[in-house]
């Protein structure tokens, strides 16, 4: 697969993506792509503040209640990864959401059986400085973060086959860092999917990075 003028066309379609997700979730209506609510979905009204200008901003309005759902529980399974948009919503909704006291790479061990080697590789903190660092960063400032149930769909522009796919994978984080003001980012991938052996994995991002 190549990565030519669909990227760009790409970067529209995943308000539809998002949204999707928030519907699914039930939220009111918000890339972060770095790496604990209570046992069911929450609504939360934040004080939202934008998110640094190296994110973008949510499509939230400031203070419209975000619904916050629960991550599920234990590494990806078998049965979600019977489609490429399933493995991608399955991939996201184990690493979007994260606490600071956590260790490292906790989030990303859990997606890990969703992902091909060659994606694992540039993903995992422990062996990737850059990811190492962002979550030096979460544990300095004390966040912790929910997120919204991700939504996912097959990129129309993308090229297609019967053991490939370009999936467009989003939803809403809400960040709390200790003692500061809660933002919302929007977490957003376009990753290549692929059908190894049955089931379909999460592998590189559109663009060549991890």
């Amino acid at each position: 697969m190549t990565t030519g003028r669909w990227a760009r066309a790409a970067v529209a379609t995943v308000a539809a993506v998002a949204a999707a997700g928030c519907a699914d979730s039930g939220a009111a209506s918000g890339t972060a792509t770095t790496t604990p609510p209570p046992p069911s979905a929450t609504t939360v009204s934040p004080a939202v503040t934008p998110a640094p200008s190296s994110t973008p901003r949510s499509s939230a309005a400031p203070g419209a209640p975000l619904v916050v759902s629960t991550p599920p529980p234990g590494p990806v399974s078998e049965v979600e990864l019977r489609s490429p948009e399933s493995a991608a919503v399955a991939w996201l909704s184990r690493w979007c959401a994260y606490d600071y006291r956590a260790p490292l790479g906790a989030g990303e061990n859990l997606a890990h059986p969703a992902m091909t080697v060659r994606a694992w590789l540039a993903f995992d903190p422990l062996t990737t400085p850059a990811r190492a660092a962002a979550w030096a960063a979460v544990v300095a400032e004390k966040d912790t973060a929910g997120c919204t149930a991700p939504g996912a769909i097959v990129s129309p522009e993308a090229p297609r086959s019967s053991t490939g796919a370009y999936v467009i994978v989003a939803a809403q984080r809400l960040v709390t860092p200790a003692g500061g003001t809660p933002r919302v980012e929007q977490v957003r991938e376009t990753r290549q999917v692929l059908l190894r052996d049955g089931r379909w994995l999460v592998d590189i991002a559109a663009n060549g990075a991890g």
